[in-house]
């Protein structure tokens, strides 16, 4: 069989023209055509790879990248979608191998760089991929998404160099609905809930693009007894989530309700205490390596009646899951502080401190409004009996220990001005910070000094067991909580600590944890600000305060026992309540609506 080189060229340029628009059944025809034509042509061996990689299909694809490499080594997308297909498959050796060729090949192509990038953000190495974000940049200013790419490993690293060019550039995309920023990353700087709810629908419109909407009929378990809860989560370990939700585990009535635990993670080298009590409490199903298909069906045969996203979009997600329908209700709850939709989940739980009614329609869900706070805690938290002096942490004995222990990414330059304002008026004070990295930290450093504030009034500390920093974060006299996105489980540790901690309160869901978990403990009056003026103003007056200090600091040791923010089974009570609700709303065929649990 035999075809002439301009024939050959038509029907490879054919080929190449559906694989484009996505027609790849098509395209898969005709690059097999030509290879019964010429079996060790290195383009369509190439092309014919990466319509297999671009269609998950990742071993298919390294076998026709590797024979066209090996007839043509010097091409630079080979290596790039060679390397693409080894990253997927977690063999960092081959893909950095193949991407240092790529880039070898030809320095003056971006797309090298920005794949490498992408695998050191995953990696967690921000500076490195900083920098390979701004070569790509260089090279070519139109690169999709590119400024996002950049700012989100400027934002963790501290680096505010350009920041309001980058933040307006990110903010005028969403409002001109142009382009998205990742969710999380966008709670960061959002403080309007109308910007974050366009976010998300331009972002799942990206994500989504390729997953088929459906809708499960109502449901058909009524003449099971108990209600069958599923909670979807890649974090059922030592982290943020397990360290709020274990105690709501342990406590679920299981007379009544079926509660399972669907790990989109495999458990199995999760040695902690978090993943024992959770193990321990319901059943885990580990779905990591299960496709939608196979997921809907374990639904279908355990009977799940409500579906709950304890992740949504953050690491780990399977958003998919609940676009497809895997449950008659489905719930957005606790992971993500925000709206996800439309078409994902009936209702989100929130309370009526987090979501004001005239906030309501920024809100793609229903809400199910829990009585105090909605987010639960774990009052069997242990606090370590190791104790830690200040002199052990580098604290001054006497000086008031201002603190703030969320990631750098969370800080902004807006909040530290505010924060070097405050030291700089409290004299006899320091600000004591969780270490993320030493990049981070330097940057923190040298914009201190650019607010005259001099290195020895900041001091970090490193990481260390969860229940030793419970007790080690007993040294610190006030909390500064960060705005728009406020400490969720920190703003948890340092209360349960007996540490007060002062908020600074917007409009967004994300802004709004700290005065939830402040009204739950009776002591938002003394504790939340709504504007940046008040924020300052308080800290400095609680330092300076002594006898009100000392008065405020026993409240909370006595609200911590006497209000609702840590007591975990009247929680249960009330989100069982609201599962009641909800289940018994749809037997009767009702649509969702607004919950409210007294």
């Amino acid at each position: 069989m035999s075809l002439d080189n301009n024939s050959f060229k038509s029907l490879l340029e054919k080929a190449f023209n559906h694989q484009t628009n996505e027609e790849y059944s098509e395209a898969e025809r005709i690059y097999k055509y030509l290879l019964s034509v010429d079996k060790k042509n290195p383009d369509v061996l190439r092309l014919l790879g990466t319509l297999y990689a671009e269609n998950g299909e990742n071993e298919k694809a390294i076998r026709f990248l590797e024979a066209s490499n090996k007839e043509n080594p010097t091409n630079y997308y080979t290596h790039l979608n060679l390397g693409t297909a080894y990253g997927v498959l977690e063999d960092d050796e081959k893909f950095l191998r193949h991407l240092n060729l790529c880039i070898k090949i030809d320095p003056n192509k971006f797309e090298g760089y920005l794949t490498l990038a992408n695998f050191f953000v995953k990696k967690k190495s921000l500076f490195k991929a900083l920098n390979l974000y701004e070569k790509a940049y260089s090279i070519n200013i139109k690169i999709p998404l590119i400024e996002q790419y950049i700012f989100r490993c400027k934002k963790h690293l501290a680096d505010w160099k350009n920041y309001k060019y980058y933040e307006d550039i990110i903010l005028n995309s969403i409002k001109d609905k142009k382009l998205y920023y990742w969710p999380l990353e966008n709670l960061l700087i959002c403080e309007d809930p109308s910007y974050e709810k366009s976010n998300v629908e331009l972002f799942l419109k990206s994500y989504l693009k390729k997953v088929k909407e459906t809708q499960t009929k109502k449901n058909n378990f009524f003449n099971h007894k108990k209600i069958n809860i599923a909670y979807f989560s890649g974090d059922f370990k030592d982290h943020a989530v397990a360290h709020l939700i274990s105690g709501v585990f342990e406590h679920h009535d299981k007379k009544n309700f079926g509660i399972y635990g669907f790990s989109t993670i495999d458990l199995k080298n999760q040695k902690n205490s978090y993943t024992k009590r959770i193990i321990d409490a319901i059943k885990i199903i580990d779905i990591s390596k299960k496709s939608s298909i196979e997921i809907k069906k374990i639904c279908i045969d355990h009977e799940i009646d409500i579906a709950i996203d304890l992740s949504g979009a953050t690491e780990f997600n399977r958003i998919e899951l609940f676009y497809e329908r895997i449950a008659p209700i489905q719930i957005n709850y606790l992971g993500y502080p925000g709206t996800l939709g439309p078409g994902l989940y009936d209702y989100i739980i929130a309370d009526s401190k987090i979501i004001p009614e005239k906030e309501q329609n920024n809100y793609y869900e229903k809400i199910i409004y829990l009585p105090n706070s909605y987010q639960p805690n774990d009052d069997k938290q242990k606090i370590s009996n190791l104790k830690f002096t200040k002199v052990e942490l580098g604290l001054p004995k006497n000086n008031f220990i201002f603190a703030c222990f969320n990631h750098p990414g969370k800080i902004t330059p807006s909040i530290f001005d505010l924060w070097a304002n405050i030291l700089n008026k409290v004299t006899d004070s320091v600000l004591w910070l969780l270490e993320s990295d030493e990049i981070s930290k330097k940057n923190i450093l040298d914009e201190a000094n650019k607010r005259n504030i001099k290195t020895n009034k900041i001091i970090f500390s490193k990481r260390i067991k969860f229940d030793e920093n419970l007790s080690r974060i007993q040294n610190a006299d006030l909390f500064l909580d960060t705005y728009p996105y406020n400490a969720h489980t920190s703003a948890r540790d340092f209360l349960w600590a007996g540490v007060p901690v002062l908020t600074l309160c917007g409009k967004t869901f994300a802004s709004r944890v700290g005065y939830s978990l402040l009204s739950a403990l009776n002591l938002s009056d003394e504790l939340t600000c709504f504007d940046k003026r008040e924020y300052e103003k308080k800290a400095i007056m609680l330092s300076s305060n002594k006898l009100y200090y000392t008065q405020l600091r026993n409240k909370l040791a006595i609200n911590k026992v006497s209000e609702p923010l840590f007591n975990t089974s009247l929680y249960t009570k009330n989100i069982e309540d609201a599962f009641k609700r909800i289940y018994e709303r749809n037997k009767l065929n009702l649509p969702a609506e607004n919950i409210y649990i007294n």
